[in-house]
């Protein structure tokens, strides 16, 4: 027997990974694939008439190959048919919209400026023609005095246009279009009340419908029973899973800490609930119909929570997981925990495929089998007598099984890891069962007595205080976070690879796994090499794409210095999510470690319309004006970045390249094309196109540190 015969379903959501990921990267048709339910039907039918051993043998080898194949198959199967942009009736079809109407799917989500509620599309009017559609987009409704928030199933007729989500303008930035796509979204829409028109409302199920009334009713006790903003923000995250009033400062204070996973719900909140069924109902288990009595009370409980919290993919996954156990009882079979992840990995798959991309699903997934493998091995090291070091001892030993685990992927994330994740979570992870007991008992009695539900608030907002105060104290301490690192796929992949081989040479005495371990690890440190001469031997220069501000990047193997026009009305957050990407992405350092404004650096020349950089051995010329004005004699210049519409320059000056910054809008940047179509003239649009790299052939005697 293989070590890996006793996990089937491990081995079946693997290879339906597998096919999910194929099917997304090559987006195969269907009749790419016919041979190969014909090849296991052909492997079934062989494995049932073989009668010699040796045959025998080898058609069950290969009948356990086409089991795999089958499964990879179901992947894109399944993939295909969840993508809505395969069914011919989707929205994408058509270009434009003069009116459209959706029906709302999702509660509100509060913006700064705008309500975002997920939408299903119903029909689209295009030239006076009324089409039916379907297909999810994001609907944006601009705030109101009266902030008036809609419902799930609330229908209406927009009069207006959706757009498709852009792509990212810079390089290592977050793709937000890709990451909307896996949710089947592909476009989104900003309105104002006036370009809506209300159709009624069309109720989503029963189930939806008691969730979507819990979690309102638990909003609004939790602002009526906990005094204080912030308070209330953590008590919604963990109890009902809305985070949209967590203020940045709480959030980056958790992250930091390591304590993040508390704000979101996940499996240990599933677990609590859990728990306290246990507590409450668990005496019905003492007989065989009370047991079943049980069962379906906590599999209602645990899939109603569920529901409320917003099915999260973590919540989703401890959910099928407890289900799966809960049902392994009732039919009196022991349950392996890795079968048990593999079949809630099977069936959430095969609801969602694109699961596998979700963060949180890979983290809960990786989490939990970090936990399993690693915590009994941690455990055993030392076995305190005291009962209350013992608890603490416990909690500590989860904390580093799924921090074992998780690293690598956090690195690969979020490009930082916490160094006192073992204090918050001691912190954090008791306190977490406290809060959700108080506030689930709070809002019961505040509907009952209200006075008990106000003085059960007003406790739990002195523990909530605390554990803040606590948390924002361990976020004080030196080197809270070890930050500024970076993991492409290929180092996740690797590190991955080695910790796997790792445990099976101590679980399975598999020597050659430790071999195969250490190639790995210098497989890594080999690349880790390669991209040090890469980064030594880089000479280029980026134009970011940024809404109201030139920036421009001079890389020169590890030294980097960036110039931006305005560098007093500066949002250094914008800058952050937009510039610093590409920095960790290319190991140098963040931009405000080496930043100038145009007007300060010895390489600039400052000029009526504008600047004259020469830099690195090129003469950029940037327009900021839109004044017009007459040049002595024609400039020649390596690129022209226009920046304003000033579009009479473009005859003036002789460049190489023409760069049309955000100041120019899509109209325009067609015009222009259109005016140069016949002309031999290289255009770039850091609004349409993205950023702009210009790779210079590498020199050693040059600095850019003017």
């Amino acid at each position: 027997m293989h070590f890996w015969s006793p996990f089937p379903f491990v081995r079946i959501s693997i290879a339906l990974i597998v096919g999910i990921a194929l099917q997304y990267q090559y987006q195969w048709h269907l009749d790419e694939w016919w041979g190969i339910p014909i090849v296991f039907l052909i492997s079934l039918l062989l494995s049932f008439w073989a009668s010699n051993k040796w045959l025998n043998s080898v058609l069950e080898v290969f009948y356990g190959l086409s089991v795999v194949i089958v499964f990879v198959y179901v992947g894109s199967l399944v993939t295909f048919f969840h993508q809505n942009t395969n069914d011919e009736h989707h929205y994408t079809r058509y270009d434009h919209a003069d009116a459209f109407s959706v029906r709302l799917i999702s509660d509100v989500s509060v913006r700064t400026n705008y309500h975002r509620y997920e939408a299903e599309l119903t029909s689209v009017l295009v030239a006076d023609t009324l089409h039916p559609v379907n297909g999810k987009m994001f609907l944006y409704v601009r705030k109101t005095d009266s902030l008036e928030v809609f419902n799930i199933g609330d229908r209406f007729y927009v009069n207006g246009n959706y757009y498709p989500v852009q792509a990212p303008s810079n390089p290592h930035t977050f793709d937000y279009k890709a990451y909307l796509e896996k949710l089947n979204i592909y476009a989104h829409a900003f309105v104002s009340m006036s370009d809506t028109r209300f159709m009624g409302n069309e109720p989503p199920g029963i189930l939806l419908s008691v969730a979507h009334h819990i979690r309102n009713v638990c909003k609004q006790t939790i602002q009526e029973i906990i005094p204080e903003a912030r308070e209330q923000s953590i008590l919604m995250a963990l109890l009902v899973g809305v985070k949209d009033y967590l203020d940045e400062a709480t959030k980056d204070s958790y992250a930091q800490a390591g304590a993040m996973h508390v704000l979101a719900v996940s499996g240990l909140h599933v677990g609590i609930i859990y728990y306290l069924l246990t507590l409450v109902f668990g005496f019905l288990k003492r007989n065989p119909a009370g047991k079943i009595t049980f069962i379906l009370l906590a599999l209602s409980i645990i899939w109603l929570y569920a529901a409320v919290t917003g099915f999260s993919p973590s919540v989703l996954r401890a959910s099928v997981m407890f289900s799966v156990i809960l049902l392994s009882e009732t039919l009196s079979r022991r349950s392996n925990i890795y079968n048990s992840l593999g079949i809630a990995a099977l069936i959430l798959l095969l609801y969602d495929p694109f699961l596998i991309y979700s963060v949180g699903f890979q983290l809960s997934f990786l989490a939990v089998l970090g936990i399993v493998f690693f915590q009994p091995k941690i455990k055993s090291l030392w076995s305190p007598e005291n009962k209350i070091l013992q608890y603490f001892w416990e909690i500590s030993c989860v904390s580093m099984a799924a921090q074992l685990v998780t690293f690598p992927l956090t690195v690969y994330y979020f490009h930082q890891l916490p160094t006192y994740f073992l204090l918050a979570n001691l912190i954090v992870i008791p306190a977490a069962g406290l809060i959700l007991t108080g506030g689930i008992v709070g809002i019961l009695l505040y509907q009952l007595v209200p006075v008990l539900g106000e003085l059960a608030g007003r406790l739990l907002y002195y523990l909530m205080y605390g554990i803040n105060e606590a948390i924002d104290l361990l976020t004080q301490l030196p080197l809270t976070v070890v930050d500024w690192l970076y993991f492409d796929f290929w180092d996740t992949a690797l590190v991955y690879g080695a910790i796997l081989l790792v445990c099976m040479a101590f679980d399975y005495q598999l020597k050659r796994s430790l071999f195969a371990a250490m190639i790995l690890f210098g497989a890594f440190m080999v690349k880790a090499d390669f991209n040090l001469y890469d980064r030594t031997t880089n000479r280029s220069i980026i134009f970011y794409g940024i809404k109201n501000h030139v920036a421009i990047d001079f890389i020169e193997g590890q030294n980097a210095m960036l110039l931006v026009d305005k560098v007093v009305s500066l949002d250094h957050k914008v800058m952050d999510y937009q510039v610093n990407p590409n920095r960790l992405a290319s190991r140098l350092e963040p931009f405000d470690c080496a930043m100038k404004s145009l007007d300060s650096s010895d390489a600039v020349m400052a000029m009526p319309f504008g600047y004259l950089i020469e830099k690195m051995g090129q003469r950029i010329m940037v327009i900021n004006s839109q004044e017009e004005f007459e040049l002595k004699e024609e400039p020649e210049v390596d690129i022209l970045y226009l920046n304003e519409r000033n579009t009479g320059i473009l005859t003036k000056v002789k460049a190489k390249h023409y760069l049309l910054g955000w100041g120019i809008g899509y109209y325009a940047v067609q015009r222009i094309r259109d005016q140069f179509e016949n002309d031999e003239v290289h255009f770039h649009s850091l609004r349409l196109d993205g950023y702009y790299e210009l790779p210079l052939v590498s020199s050693e005697n040059q600095s850019i540190n003017n």
